[in-house]
């Protein structure tokens, strides 16, 4: 792809109209990952005689068609592009999840999370159209050892860097950061394993303006935070003492960094919020909680105002139920309000950015308890004030974990459903426009038919106290599904009757039996395949 000169863009418009009327279109373009050359840079500094040139440091690369170059030479006076709208999942008949998102510059999606449906546990990647439409989708192992990603971000190169977990110590569980780079077709480049992380993964990722990578996340349960070259090699690294885990972290327009974690004394759970400059020294750590509540960590962006944007969610004590959390500061680090949404129960705000309009875009997660969930989407003004919030979901567990504005003014969010799809849980991207309305409703396309029969492990597992068991029939055929104790006793028949072709799922209630080692066996004509779950209370 070739490189356009933001500079000649920037000609079609004065300095006041453009920074009038696109700041907040290039900032949200930012917040995802795009970049402008240096020339970019020098045009605004120019035009301008001030600082909105820091904006563009946490940036990567502008090319044709792209996100920038759409929404810039178009202009405010142009009609504006047709909003699309779709739900879609991804995956195959396992446990899939779509844990990081960003708008790639064709205006279609990357999506970075985790596996079980393709040779084992792997890191995946997938990569739609604009529609939505699969454009392909890659699983990744170190060797034959499991993996996972938890960030993706767009690279200068067109490609894609994604980072998370993989195991370090054969068939141990002991895990360790992960880093691949990827043409824009997903093919690895090159992969790097952090061994000063075993016992630890890699939660957030950006690629920086010198190419290489900042990354944050946990290490023997304190929060770290690496600096690497443009090959993936590390240049520092920082680790905070305490328990504590790094959720986000982002370029600043000071060519610094601000994380955003949480750390734990006792059973207290609380916020942490690092500044750090370009060498990785701290400038200042601030800690948001309350005295005998708990706070979870979502994701943080600095603001077009130089403060930032910070998400998460905020429990009153042990079994008070967690609320999604707001909080606005100024540069360094002071609180300017805070904002609690929906009643008690169990709500996550798990990503947030700054929008086009100045207010702010978050997802995440909102139920009345941990085994009914749905996902939300929720839009609020510049302080805060929520001007509209959508759900989405079913009759099962699902969730929104990274959201994005796009470049037609519309919003997306990637995460998990196991209330559609082909699998026991699936990668889940929604489309929805300006207003969180979807309505071009596209879910199931990638199931098709089913070629056998299959029992898939349920999930989660172990679980407390209820999980989900998911089969697939390639015919019609009398159906029995039925729970068994460990003695061989019958617990429970989930299904006994005859179903067509296709794919289900059924949810196990275990709340009246004991802790213990469950089966589930399925009779469908012929076939019969038992598993083993694990009932921990």
């Amino acid at each position: 792809m070739k490189q356009i000169s933001v500079a000649l863009m920037m000609l079609a418009f004065s300095p006041s109209q453009l920074l009038a009327q696109n700041t907040a279109v290039l900032w949200s373009a930012f917040d995802q990952g795009f970049a402008v050359p240096m020339s970019g840079r020098t045009a605004v500094r120019s035009a301008t005689g001030q600082s909105f040139v820091g904006l563009m440091q946490h940036t990567m690369s502008i090319v044709e068609s792209g996100f920038l170059a759409d929404t810039l030479l178009r202009g405010t006076s142009s009609p504006p592009l047709p909003i699309i709208t779709f739900r879609q999942t991804y995956g195959g008949n396992a446990v899939d999840v779509g844990s990081s998102l960003q708008q790639t510059s064709d205006r279609g999606f990357i999506i970075a999370g985790l596996s079980y449906s393709f040779s084992g546990l792997g890191a995946y990647l997938v990569k739609t159209a604009e529609n939505g439409t699969l454009e392909w989708q890659r699983s990744f192992h170190r060797g034959t050892l499991p993996a996972g990603f938890q960030a993706v971000t767009s690279t200068t190169d067109g490609g894609y860097a994604a980072a998370g977990w993989t195991e370090y110590v054969p068939s141990t569980g002991i895990i360790a950061s992960y880093l691949i780079k990827t043409n824009a077709s997903g093919d690895t480049l090159w992969t790097r394993v952090y061994p000063f992380t075993v016992h630890g993964l890699a939660s957030a990722l950006q690629q920086t303006t010198d190419g290489g990578f900042i990354m944050t996340g946990e290490v023997n349960s304190q929060l770290y935070v690496m600096k690497t070259n443009t090959n993936g090699d590390t240049t520092w690294v920082r680790i905070f003492p305490g328990n504590g885990h790094g959720t986000s972290v982002q370029q600043t327009s000071d060519g610094g960094f601000i994380v955003l974690g949480w750390g734990q004394d006792s059973f207290i759970r609380y916020l942490k919020f690092v500044k750090l400059d370009s060498t990785g020294t701290t400038q200042w750590l601030k800690t948001f909680g309350e005295t005998n509540n708990f706070s979870y960590s979502g994701a943080v962006r600095q603001t077009i105002d130089g403060g930032y944007i910070i998400s998460g969610d905020y429990a009153a004590g042990v079994g008070g139920g967690s609320q999604a959390y707001m909080i606005k500061t100024n540069a360094v680090g002071d609180t300017t309000w805070t904002r609690k949404y929906f009643p008690p129960g169990y709500h996550h705000g798990a990503s947030v950015s700054q929008t086009f309009d100045g207010g702010y875009i978050v997802a995440g997660v909102a139920g009345p308890n941990v085994n009914v969930q749905d996902a939300f989407l929720m839009k609020t003004n510049e302080n805060g004030d929520s001007v509209w919030a959508k759900t989405f979901g079913g009759g099962g567990q699902d969730r929104a974990l990274s959201v994005v504005q796009t470049s037609d003014g519309g919003y997306a969010f990637s995460g998990e459903t196991n209330s559609s799809g082909a699998g026991l849980a699936d990668v889940w991207l929604v489309k929805g426009d300006a207003s969180g309305f979807v309505t071009n409703v596209r879910d199931d396309q990638r199931a098709g038919i089913p070629t056998g029969f299959e029992l898939m492990q349920n999930y989660p597992n172990p679980f407390n106290p209820s999980t989900t068991i998911a089969y697939s029939l390639k015919n019609a055929v009398h159906v029995r599904l039925t729970i068994f104790n460990l003695l061989g006793q019958e617990v429970t028949t989930l299904v006994n009757e005859v179903q067509s072709l296709g794919y289900y799922k059924k949810v196990f209630d275990a709340g009246s039996v004991a802790t213990g080692v469950y089966f589930y066996q399925l009779k469908a004509g012929d076939f019969v395949e038992v598993k083993k779950m694990l009932l921990l209370k």
